[in-house]
């Protein structure tokens, strides 16, 4: 807007001057094509930043570290539109980092518990095995059971905790599996 401006600007004082109306139509031409010229130019310039930032956003794995690698503008309007995705970004990176701490927290606790209530449950055990109370011996490995499956799911995060590859002789592990299944046999 402000290029035509000038132009019709121009022309007025040209034809004030008394300048032939020939040598104001030329003048005139030359200066839009000028005109043209620098907003291809423009154009192309900014079409190269803009396929740059979205090459970009598509290389990034994590599209949410792209308020880091956006490069730095001298205009204005484009320097606070940066400024809102970086501080968005820093918001959603410490919005997440909380909630896997809280995650984290929850899982540990879990396990502690898990942990915790596996020795009395291993006590009432082998308590009611010594005085054969099958019914409640019933009841208790159900309750056995949902402590594994609580335990199963905390550890399911960070299965390298839970799975143990190691040499065992086979007669002892199944002399533990007929223990542990030996009221229902």
């Amino acid at each position: 807007m402000f290029q035509a401006t000038t132009i019709v600007f121009l022309l007025l004082i040209l034809s004030m001057a008394g300048i032939p109306f020939f040598y104001i139509f030329l003048i005139i031409l030359i200066l839009i094509g000028l005109l043209f010229l620098y907003l291809v130019v423009d154009f192309m310039i900014q079409k190269k930043k803009y396929l740059q930032v979205i090459r970009l956003v598509d290389q990034l794995d994590e599209k949410y570290y792209i308020s880091e690698m956006i490069p730095k503008s001298s205009n204005l309007e484009n320097q606070a539109y940066i400024y809102a995705l970086k501080k968005a970004c820093k918001a959603m990176n410490d919005k997440i980092s909380s909630l896997e701490q809280e995650s984290l927290d929850y899982r540990e606790y879990t396990l502690s518990f898990v942990h915790e209530i596996k020795t009395p449950l291993c006590a009432l055990s082998m308590l009611f095995d010594y005085h054969k109370n099958k019914t409640v011996r019933k009841e208790l490995d159900k309750i056995d059971s949902c402590v594994e499956q609580m335990l199963y799911y905390a550890w399911s995060g960070n299965p390298e905790k839970d799975y143990f590859i190691k040499e065992f002789v086979f007669s002892d592990l199944l002399h533990r599996v007929l223990l542990d299944y030996k009221p229902y046999l």
